[in-house]
């Protein structure tokens, strides 16, 4: 067994309510424990809620239970606790890379539209993007963490 600990991941969307949540959960789920995944919003407009209703039943559906998030804001912390540090579309990753000067910001999946305000179909197709997408990540065993 090696005391290496695991890659740390971070995923970050504009207010941790939708993308991000549902991102970090899956990255931890689908390494099984290889990769330590957090999330947290560019915004503070969902700091200590729930994760977006629509975004948890689309979660139910593909098997995954999303009720136990806490929305975060991104701090220089969480930044400096990353190994690597993922957006979920390249808005994102432009203002993530703002506050992370010398940091590599990775787009996930090549990027997936915002479902917030928008209906169960949009946060379902979000849903099966961010799976996809977590999936790769995890196959490809994350940018930096080299796991």
């Amino acid at each position: 067994m090696s005391d290496q600990r695991p890659g740390r991941a971070l995923v970050v969307c504009k207010g941790n309510h939708c993308r991000s949540p549902l991102a970090a959960l899956l990255i931890g789920v689908l390494s099984e424990g290889r990769i330590e995944a957090a999330s947290a919003g560019l915004r503070d407009w969902h700091v200590g809620m729930p994760a977006h209703p629509l975004m948890v039943a689309a979660a139910t559906g593909l098997g995954y239970d999303l009720t136990g998030h806490e929305g975060a804001a991104l701090t220089p912390a969480l930044v400096e606790w990353a190994d690597d540090l993922l957006a979920v579309d390249d808005e994102t990753a432009h203002a993530l890379a703002e506050r992370a000067p010398g940091r590599s910001v990775h787009v996930l999946g090549g990027g997936i539209a915002d479902p917030f305000g928008q209906g169960r179909e949009a946060f379902v197709d979000a849903a099966r993007r961010i799976e996809e997408a977590a999936r790769a990540y995890v196959a490809g065993a994350g940018a930096a963490t080299g796991r």
